[in-house]
């Protein structure tokens, strides 16, 4: 059994069906492109990130670190590395949790080629 399983997760792409195999058999999720490659012009990341004072691309990653992923974002850029990096002092409440949650659209938010649909 593998210690870790890394698959696109963020919002838009929830694969709760893996997260939940993964979750019953103890094996970590990571989260990859979880920061959507960028395209987080969504309104709802937007006022979300709002309302905490916040960027689009914390949010992203505070939300995933509450659902128990392992984010893996990626950045060469040493500002948004920094700004990455700055998830600990605040919390998602439960409404904006729903609100992100309600995004899930499945395989069709997936941004990634996806080998659970390889044929």
């Amino acid at each position: 059994m593998p210690s870790i399983n890394q698959i696109e997760l963020h919002p838009m792409c929830q694969q709760k069906p893996i997260v939940e195999y993964c979750k019953e058999n103890s094996i970590i999720v990571q989260a990859y492109s979880p920061l959507l490659r960028g395209q987080m012009d969504h309104e709802v990341f937007k006022s979300v990130a709002a309302k905490y004072n916040r960027e689009p691309a914390q949010i992203l990653l505070r939300w995933s670190l509450q659902k128990g992923f392992a984010p893996l974002p990626k950045s060469a850029q040493p500002a948004r590395i920094y700004s990455n990096a700055q998830l600990w002092d605040f919390e998602l409440d439960e409404e904006d949790m729903a609100k992100l949650d309600a995004l899930d659209r499945g395989k069709d938010g997936a941004i990634t080629w996806n080998p659970v649909d390889a044929e």
